[in-house]
């Protein structure tokens, strides 16, 4: 998927002579780009769901709807932040023990 989105990285691999090294960085930036993709679809599909709630026009259905979205969002936020620390994690452990 990485590859796709960023037709650099080919290329880049073919600069990097360690392939155990270049194989984890590219699967970790893979991750990643998965990882944010995945995250947009989920805000997305958080933010197209209040506005078919607050689309019929109900004030207090809208009003309510909303205090859920809040909720929800930030825990998106929270668990993106955290499944994204663990790859910035991953790949720091990886660089440590290739050095």
């Amino acid at each position: 998927m990485a590859n796709a989105l960023f037709p650099v990285l080919p290329v880049l691999s073919q600069a990097i002579p360690a392939q155990k090294v270049q194989q984890h960085w590219l699967d970790g930036v893979n991750n990643l780009v998965n990882l944010e993709l995945e995250a947009a679809m989920e805000y997305n599909q958080l933010w197209f769901s209040l506005w078919q709630d607050c689309a019929s026009g109900d004030q207090p259905v809208c009003h309510d709807r909303m205090i859920d979205h809040w909720s929800e969002h930030n825990k998106l936020v929270l668990d993106h932040q955290k499944r994204r620390e663990a790859v910035y994690k991953g790949w720091k452990e990886h660089i440590e023990e290739v050095l």
